[in-house]
């Protein structure tokens, strides 16, 4: 099974300018991906997942995490959102194996228990992925 659920960050206008997205696969590895919306640009949802996702990938094939070089724009956007989370959104845009915070278990816990329950409803055991949204 191959898992994907996201959340977003948001700025003071409540836009939602950094997706994090948390990838697990059929060997219980996770990866965490983290893309942030330029400051010239309006957020897109589905541009920020692709791009979340993508890092994730990588991070999960390379088996590391993968650093941010961080452009001074990415700190602006990064120094808007309210950033709840344990960890270091400046250092990296990928993690591989990450320590996941009491919020996102929770929220993979919960898009676990939907494709079981999807699968049991359906009689439909081979699926491929199941993708929970939370903004």
């Amino acid at each position: 099974m191959d898992l994907s659920c996201w959340y977003y960050l948001r700025n003071e206008e409540n836009e939602p300018v950094v997706t994090v997205i948390l990838t697990i696969n059929d060997n219980n590895e996770i990866a965490r991906g983290v893309s942030v919306c330029s400051v010239d640009d309006n957020p897109e949802k589905r541009k920020g997942i692709e791009w979340a996702r993508k890092y994730a990938i990588d991070a999960m094939k390379a088996k590391s995490n993968i650093e941010r070089k961080c452009l001074q724009v990415e700190s602006l956007v990064l120094d808007s959102v309210s950033h709840p989370e344990e960890f270091d959104i400046y250092a990296f845009k990928a993690w591989y194996m990450p320590k996941l915070s009491e919020f996102e278990t929770n929220l993979i816990n919960k898009a676990i228990k939907r494709v079981e329950i999807f699968s049991k409803k359906f009689n439909y055991y081979n699926y491929a992925s199941y993708d929970e949204v939370v903004s």
